[in-house]
């Protein structure tokens, strides 16, 4: 083949017969899905069962908010019905996800409402793992008398929090 023949030849669609959009967002790392307007899971990516322990057709249905550390559901259901209004923003939130093991696994998660052409209305969005900052090591020896204080700090975009663990003496 000459090299004015490669690249004369017409290109195929990106998502050709051969390769759909579920097999494109199933490859990806980060988690996508879809709820209906009542937060009901409509649709998750293939790593929906690695971010929460759950197979997908088991959740199809459920509230999402069932996935959510307790602590932190208030928050995301006023967030949720913020966001469900017509013409609001997408909105990006930090929460932990409750895994069946009884880890928790702390996500970024970028969340909008779309309308559907018969007049539905489905929330999409993506989630992808946080990773903990790493801490330096302090630059003194830590006494082994009075309670101890480590500062861990997890930053998302301009977002940053602080967790404060405190261990009383041994």
């Amino acid at each position: 083949m000459n090299e004015r023949s490669r690249h004369s030849r017409p290109l195929l669609p990106a998502f050709s017969p051969a390769i759909g959009l579920r097999e494109v967002l199933d490859s990806a790392p980060d988690l996508v899905f879809s709820t209906d307007q009542w937060g009901r899971l409509v649709w998750a990516s293939a790593a929906f069962e690695t971010f929460t322990g759950r197979r997908v057709k088991d959740c199809v249905g459920h509230s999402c908010h069932e996935l959510v550390l307790p602590a932190h559901a208030p928050g995301l259901m006023r967030a949720f019905l913020k966001a469900r209004k017509p013409g609001a923003a997408p909105f990006v939130r930090l929460f932990d996800l409750q895994r069946t093991d009884g880890t928790t696994l702390s996500v970024d998660a970028h969340l909008r409402f779309l309308d559907s052409p018969d007049g539905e209305r489905y929330m999409v969005g993506t989630m992808r793992e946080q990773k903990a900052a790493a801490v330096p090591a302090p630059p003194w020896p830590l006494s082994r008398e009075g309670p101890r204080l480590v500062t861990l700090v997890r930053r998302s975009g301009r977002d940053a929090r602080a967790v404060e663990l405190h261990r009383s003496r041994p």
